[in-house]
């Protein structure tokens, strides 16, 4: 019953992919490999080159694992802005998910990624995208993705869905992560959601909180396009988002949120889609961010957002939903809450470089 961390990169590392990693959580110690009954496994990633693999965890229930982690070393973590830590970028086309998390070990938990991808997802009549969480059956294990970095994909055909992250399928905590350019162009009838936690008629519960979706586009078809879309039969809720600049040229309902069901508090939109107690709308992107422009993308909340100090306190449950988008503890701060995965702590602190994430931490709001 111990923590077992390896590390994966290719300079000098316990495994080279990711992949690798991840086949290895069956091993079990009782026949001469790595896991006892009780442990938790921790894969940390280091930012030796660029990874490009797809992969799926769904192994150490047969070990008995107590819980999976795959995070990134701290010294290796990204500042919240695109090629600044260890990548994940799938670099031919691509049919279903770059990163599938189906494990029955519960709970498992992806953070610090940056995943992406420099070709386009091309499967006909399914889902693609960055990250899914797990089959239908399988909903009673919490998945957890956290202050990760998933941007630039999109769907060049077929007529399923394309998503930053489909959590709909699982009990899930989606936190502090930053979400953009999640794109189609098909001419089919794709649906395109950046982040979608949709479980009407399951009994799932699905925490989305302090996320930052932006720039999801749908240029084709008559399917609808969502930033966010949240809907949670039996808890959980959406909180403390902002999802901006929701377009395209479908048919279809094209909106910052869908706001079925119940959950909705302190969120914000750039349309009118953000409900419940505390939310903001008509709020425009370029209020808020540090950059919006292309290739050039940099999310954290610029002096004068509208977002600072006016979302609400969420403590520290579920797990780590306070640590923001650059490691600071929003909780142990003592920080008025803001809305999206950055908590803003000044100019200085937002603009500095991974090595200088304590100086953030040490920051007065």
């Amino acid at each position: 019953m111990a923590t077992v961390t390896k590390s994966i990169g290719t300079s000098s590392r316990d495994y080279s992919t990711i992949t690798a990693w991840e086949a290895d959580l069956d091993s079990s110690f009782m026949m001469g490999g790595i896991y006892a009954s009780g442990d938790d496994a921790v894969g940390e990633i280091y930012n030796d080159s660029v990874f490009d693999e797809t992969f799926t965890i769904d192994g150490g229930a047969s070990v008995g694992l107590n819980s999976i982690k795959l995070t990134v070393a701290s010294s290796d973590r990204h500042d919240g802005t695109a090629g600044s830590g260890a990548r994940l970028i799938k670099s031919t086309t691509t049919a279903g998910y770059i990163v599938t998390i189906d494990t029955t070990v519960s709970p498992t938990t992806m953070e610090w990624l940056e995943i992406s991808s420099s070709s386009t997802f091309n499967n006909s009549g399914s889902s693609s995208g960055a990250v899914h969480l797990g089959s239908g059956s399988d909903y009673q294990y919490t998945r957890r993705v956290q202050n990760c970095i998933i941007h630039n994909c999109e769907h060049d055909s077929g007529s399923g869905r394309m998503e930053g992250i489909n959590g709909q399928v699982s009990d899930c905590d989606i936190t502090n992560n930053i979400i953009y350019d999640i794109t189609s162009g098909n001419t089919s009838s794709g649906w395109v959601y950046a982040l979608n936690a949709y479980a009407a008629g399951g009994s799932r519960t699905m925490n989305v909180y302090n996320n930052t979706v932006h720039n999801t586009i749908n240029n084709g078809g008559s399917g609808n396009t969502y930033g966010i879309r949240f809907y949670s039969s039996s808890g959980g809720g959406c909180k403390n988002n902002i999802s901006t600049s929701t377009s395209g040229t479908t048919t279809g309902d094209t909106d910052d949120y869908l706001t079925a069901g119940s959950g909705y508090e302190y969120n914000l939109s750039s349309d009118t889609t953000a409900t419940g107690t505390g939310s903001l709308t008509s709020k425009s992107a370029v209020n808020q961010f540090l950059s919006v422009a292309t290739g050039t993308e940099d999310l954290h909340l610029k002096a004068g957002a509208d977002a600072i100090d006016v979302g609400t306190d969420l403590g520290t449950s579920p797990t780590n939903v306070n640590i923001d988008i650059d490691g600071r503890d929003r909780d142990s701060q003592g920080d008025t809450w803001d809305m999206g995965a950055d908590e803003r702590v000044g100019a200085a602190a937002n603009a500095m470089p991974a090595a200088c994430h304590l100086y953030k931490q040490l920051t007065v709001k």
